[in-house]
């Protein structure tokens, strides 16, 4: 169970280039706490920009760093590393692609089914290479969808991936 920690005038005029503070409890926010997120108030993610990526800082129950999710620099596809605590490249996270990887994959997951996958990749893997795990935003329904900012989504982690790595890659 995740809440965001941020007030209506933030989420009115920064949209989703705001800045802010995120709990993951266990159960329905009445658990202990399992990881906190962060992220700085940062430009919109798009193609081809030089600086101020996307980011998300990730510490755990204690405060102690666990480490980020960050955008990299891409042409058409959106791309992420997720950063140990020390810096180094854990996981890439990336759509499917497809046109010489020019174009996101729609059928990736099935034709006409609303499911919009992010594949899990091993830092030597390129776009194209064998997911060890996935992200997927799941259609909610039309009134979810129409009325509310509530997104659904399916996680599949690493084989192996412990409990930092699994904040990280959430």
């Amino acid at each position: 169970y995740a809440i965001e920690d941020t007030d209506c005038c933030i989420r009115c005029i920064c949209g989703p280039c705001r800045p802010f503070e995120m709990n993951l409890h266990e159960q329905n926010g009445d658990g202990p706490l399992m990881a906190r997120f962060y992220r700085p108030l940062r430009c919109a993610a798009a193609p081809c920009k030089c600086c101020c990526f996307q980011e998300l800082q990730v510490r755990d129950a204690q405060g102690n760093e666990a480490g980020a999710t960050v955008e990299t620099c891409y042409n058409c596809v959106p791309q992420y590393n997720i950063l140990r605590p020390d810096g180094s490249v854990e996981y890439k996270l990336s759509q499917p692609t497809c046109c010489g990887g020019c174009c996101v994959n729609i059928c990736a997951e099935g034709i006409c089914n609303c499911r919009i996958p992010f594949y899990i990749l091993a830092p030597e893997a390129g776009t194209g290479g064998k997911p060890t795990g996935r992200i997927v935003k799941v259609w909610s329904g039309l009134t979810n969808e129409l009325f509310t900012d509530a997104d659904h989504f399916e996680v599949a982690f690493p084989e192996g991936a412990g409990a930092e790595s699994k904040a990280r890659i959430v």
